[in-house]
């Protein structure tokens, strides 16, 4: 029973940590720096790019609705691995975008990339991992909700943060910074696909 219990543990605390860098999708204040086209410090194309977060939100809120609708008939590894394709093209796509958007205005790839793939990726994948915690700790559901909401919203702010930094950093860069946050992402959603499988399989 003891055994079980701390294998449980090692299981939500990964999920939990794939939950708190996924959060980097609603960090967008922090990672559009390189879409903006500034003139004498003003912002030029603040509206298009605040459209972005706008759509995100939209989108990750009709994956967790679409999820729930789905939930019997499309399993927890199924849609883990499917929003790991999601959000590892909505990044790479974006790495693209990076270099061409601020001079060809052409935000609608950006929202189609980023608010589209990224945000509806990260919903299916929240709402999935919530629901897989939650039963994991039935008694104990509303401290649970209460962690995965906080730890989801502090990856926003943490990563945002982190990617920031990487992306100003002469070493790195704002294009390959968005290439690791698809892979990092990728890599954490299908191993949690595998986690949440091992449950399943029982």
């Amino acid at each position: 029973m003891e055994k079980t219990s701390h294998v449980r543990l090692v299981k939500v605390i990964y999920l939990l940590l794939t939950l708190l860098i996924s959060g980097v999708i609603f960090a967008w204040f922090d990672i559009s720096i390189p879409f903006k086209s500034e003139a004498n410090g003003y912002i030029e194309n603040a509206t298009q790019l605040n459209w972005n977060i706008v759509l995100t939100g939209l989108f990750f809120l009709l994956g967790i609705v679409l999820t729930v609708m789905c939930e019997k008939r499309i399993s927890a590894v199924l849609r883990l691995k499917l929003s790991a394709l999601l959000i590892f093209a909505g990044f790479f796509l974006c790495s693209f975008l990076i270099v061409t958007i601020p001079y060809s205005g052409y935000y609608s790839l950006l929202y189609l990339a980023y608010g589209l793939l990224g945000g509806l990726g990260t919903g299916i994948a929240f709402i999935t991992i919530l629901i897989f915690i939650l039963s994991s700790y039935p008694k104990k559901k509303k401290i649970t909700l209460v962690v995965i909401l906080i730890t989801f919203i502090i990856g926003a702010l943490i990563t945002g943060k982190l990617f920031n930094f990487m992306g100003n950093s002469e070493l790195i860069g704002w294009r390959a910074t968005y290439i690791i946050i698809a892979i990092i992402l990728a890599i954490l959603h299908l191993s949690a696909a595998q986690v949440v499988k091992s449950k399943t399989n029982r």
